[in-house]
C-alpha cells in the first residue's frame, strides 16, 4: 500500500509542529535580579545555543538572598523550543 503525499505531508507537518529542543543553561544572576553571564551547558547545535543564550540573558530573577542582603547567584535553567525544525 502506498500512502498518498498530502497523507506524509500532514504526518511530517505535525511532528515538526510537535517537536521541542531544549538547551540547558547556566546562569550568574546578579545582585540586581539581571542576568550577568549565561553559558549554554550541552551544546544541541550552534543556532539554538546562541538563540538560547540571547533569551537567557533578557530574563530577570529575584535576586538570592544570605543573611538579608541579596547576593548573586548560579542557577541551571533550560530554553525551550517548540514547533521548530533542526537546522
Amino acid at each position: 500500500m502506498r500512502w498518498p503525499s498530502l497523507a506524509i505531508e500532514a504526518i511530517i507537518a505535525e511532528v515538526v509542529r510537535r517537536l521541542v529542543v531544549v538547551v540547558p543553561v547556566v546562569i550568574v544572576v546578579g545582585t540586581d535580579g539581571r542576568v550577568e553571564s549565561a553559558e549554554v551547558e550541552a551544546s544541541v547545535g550552534p543556532e539554538f545555543d546562541r538563540a538560547a543564550l540571547e533569551a537567557g540573558k533578557t530574563w530577570t530573577f529575584d535576586a538570592a538572598m544570605r543573611d538579608g542582603k541579596a547576593v548573586s547567584a548560579r542557577i541551571r535553567s533550560v530554553v525551550r523550543f517548540a514547533g521548530v525544525t533542526a537546522p
